[in-house]
């Protein structure tokens, strides 16, 4: 029985996987965010020029965080992704379709999630390592062998996990509406909007998803707010497995 559970689970993550690559906006989103990635990350970089700082530490942790500037706008693409796994089955009910296939309505919403995971986190490695050559490459002549990346790595990774699981949340918001246009107008207000808007007047902004996820690749020089490192992360998860929790539970009991 356990083993027919797995190799249906392993069908359905093929046949997600294999959904995904044939929408035209989902090749479209990887795309233009992979590139435009690389092309802020360029311009980042080229913006710091002279004023990168002159010792190896000082330098290194210049270059990242300048390249990593480029997750505040290239989060929108990972948004876009996630939501489009979700509800672009909703606009003409193709949903029903998949359920007839996958009438496991839990399996199928793992199988969603992990050819969304699978999809999501190349591109973030796209894009983070786009981002950060460009920037090395365009920060003042810097060389990659004048950067210690075993210091800086961290960053690097946390700012591609931060990146598909936002992207995570963006696809548990499609869930609760079940339409890609109201998910999207939600997420990429919160992230491009409110958030921004609301850390100007109040600490408590630090406890959106975005603000606190940040802790995952920022310091605490650049990222403030009330939340520490390790309570930033958790808040950040919390807000996921909550929406998710919710949107799974709809999804579980409300008509397709």
């Amino acid at each position: 029985m356990g083993l027919r559970v797995f190799a249906h689970l392993g069908g359905a993550i093929g046949s997600e996987i294999a959904k995904l690559r044939t929408l035209p906006a989902v090749l479209g989103t990887i795309l233009a965010t992979v590139l435009s990635s690389t092309a802020l990350g360029a311009l980042f970089g080229g913006i710091a020029g002279s004023g990168v700082g002159s010792g190896p530490g000082e330098t290194t942790g210049t270059i990242t965080a300048t390249a990593l500037q480029f997750v505040d706008l290239g989060q929108v693409g990972f948004i876009l992704l996630g939501i489009l796994t979700v509800a672009s089955e909703y606009p003409r009910a193709q949903i029903r379709t998949t359920l007839l296939g996958v009438p496991d309505r839990s399996m199928l919403l793992a199988a969603k999630s992990m050819a969304y995971l699978a999809v999501a986190t190349g591109t973030a490695v796209l894009a983070v390592g786009g981002a950060a050559l460009a920037s090395i490459l365009t920060a003042n002549g810097t060389g990659v062998s004048e950067i210690g990346w075993a210091r800086e790595l961290g960053a690097l990774i946390g700012a591609a996990v931060y990146l598909v699981l936002i992207g995570l949340l963006g696809s548990a918001v499609a869930l609760l509406v079940r339409n890609l246009v109201v998910a999207t107008a939600v997420m990429s207000t919160l992230v491009l909007v409110l958030s921004p808007i609301l850390s100007m007047f109040t600490e408590l902004a630090g406890y959106l998803p975005d603000r606190a996820g940040s802790w995952l690749f920022r310091s605490a020089a650049n990222a403030g707010g009330p939340l520490d490192p390790g309570t930033g992360v958790a808040v950040f998860v919390g807000w996921i497995l909550v929406t998710s929790a919710i949107g799974t539970g709809l999804f579980l009991r409300r008509d397709a």
